[in-house]
């Protein structure tokens, strides 16, 4: 016997896929939208007509005729709501805030120590409350919080199991129930590759791409990792952690506790090993206060001992991406970060290496390019988490937030 048809979330699904489909395709016609979604005309009229009075898509201008009447164009109204994003780093938070039309409206950097996470969360829910106590926030609809942290993030138990680069006091940690405590909005959390992963996905969207792998150059280096159109995350969710496969077998130890791992090279704490074994700083304090900023402001004026290491990091890089492209035949692997102004003149030295290296067939397939998101990657990823839930789950607490009191029947 058949089970029978859930009329509620069948509703709710449509409903959503309208949305969804207005998303990818601004200015769709109401015809388009039958066609792709495969409704009836009458059902997606009554479908557009609820979403148009409660602001949420709205009519913007006409398009081509095909012999009739030229059809109405449709869009998502941006302001009918927001999402915002934080990334978690040791020292310091990014943070931006998208709408609906995935238009980014402002972003931040706050310098917080995030060592200890109960005074560090606690500090960055003042400066996400105050934010909202603003007037522009006011009567704004906000469809929650993502965030992107580093480390060993459990999506299942919601706790990160281990952060290397955030420290000890992270391992085992429950963050969900943490920022619960202190931030009172729907929160989505997510490792910041694979966050950064689906803001190039989801956000950006150029060209159609269904597999590409983003990595992270930072404190750490990792890689977010989407596989017709998801997340490959692997048995424990921990896929993506390129930055300790070995680079040298007797090399220096890590942080993870193995030796000769890549990241611990070409991590932040890396190069700055490299320059104190240059003889570049007088001293270990020295070398603890020298910043990212500080390091691509040397690449960049191709200070000759940056230039050096630059292309050293270059080369290694580009090994480990060949390895990423024999095992993965990505269409596309982005590079971002903090740190991918390191590379912002050796690209090229890069991809001759990933040629080089990668199985012949396979890496002249692949295009390796830097991201366009820049150092807001991460905060842009997490806002991601809350947009993609409110057009892809049709029984979320977010899409619930989109819907407000609307309960049209179609």
């Amino acid at each position: 016997m058949r089970a029978p048809v859930n009329s509620t979330y069948v509703r709710k699904a449509n409903r959503q896929k309208v949305l969804k489909q207005v998303y990818q395709q601004p200015g769709i016609s109401r015809q388009d939208l039958a066609e792709e979604i495969g409704l009836t005309p009458p059902a997606i009229s009554g479908i557009v007509k609820s979403w148009v009075s409660q602001m949420v898509i709205v009519e913007e201008g006409q398009g081509a005729s095909g012999g009739g009447r030229r059809p109405v164009c449709l869009a998502l109204r941006g302001d009918a709501a927001w999402a915002l994003g934080a990334e978690i780093s040791r020292k310091q938070i990014r943070f931006s805030v998208v709408n609906l039309n995935r238009k980014i409206l402002e972003q931040y950097e706050w310098d917080l120590d995030m060592t200890d996470p109960e005074e560090g969360v606690a500090n960055l829910a003042t400066k996400v409350n105050e934010l909202l106590e603003e007037e522009r926030f006011a009567n704004q609809l906000i469809l929650g919080l993502g965030v992107a942290t580093a480390g060993l993030y459990d999506v299942n138990s919601q706790c990160i199991r281990r952060s290397i680069n955030l420290g000890a006091a992270w391992d085992q940690l429950d963050l969900m129930k943490l920022l619960q405590k202190y931030i009172s909005l729907p929160i989505r959390i997510e490792n910041n590759s694979n966050a950064c992963a689906l803001a190039e996905f989801f956000l950006i969207q150029e060209e159609k791409i269904s597999e590409l792998v983003w990595i992270h150059l930072g404190e750490g280096i990792s890689a977010g990792l989407i596989q017709d159109g998801r997340w490959v995350r692997g048995r424990s969710n921990y896929s993506g952690e390129i930055g300790h496969i070995t680079l040298h077998s007797k090399g220096r130890l890590c942080n993870c506790g193995n030796a000769g791992c890549i990241e611990a090279y070409w991590g932040w704490n890396g190069i700055k090993k490299s320059l104190e074994e240059a003889g570049y700083f007088e001293n270990s304090a020295e070398a603890e206060k020298f910043t990212m900023k500080e390091w691509l402001d040397l690449v960049a004026q191709e200070d000759p001992l940056a230039v050096n290491i630059a292309r050293e990091m270059g080369k290694d890089i580009g090994k480990i991406v060949a390895q990423v492209v024999n095992v993965l035949n990505p269409t596309r692997v982005f590079l971002g970060g903090p740190l991918r102004g390191t590379l912002e003149y050796y690209l090229d030295d890069l991809c001759r290496v990933v040629k080089e290296e990668a199985f012949p067939d396979i890496g002249k397939e692949t295009k390796v390019t830097f991201s366009i998101l820049a150092k807001y990657a991460g905060s842009l990823g997490a806002c991601s988490l809350i947009l993609q839930e409110a057009l892809q789950e049709p029984q979320s607490e977010i899409f619930a937030l989109l819907e407000g009191d609307d309960h049209h029947e179609i």
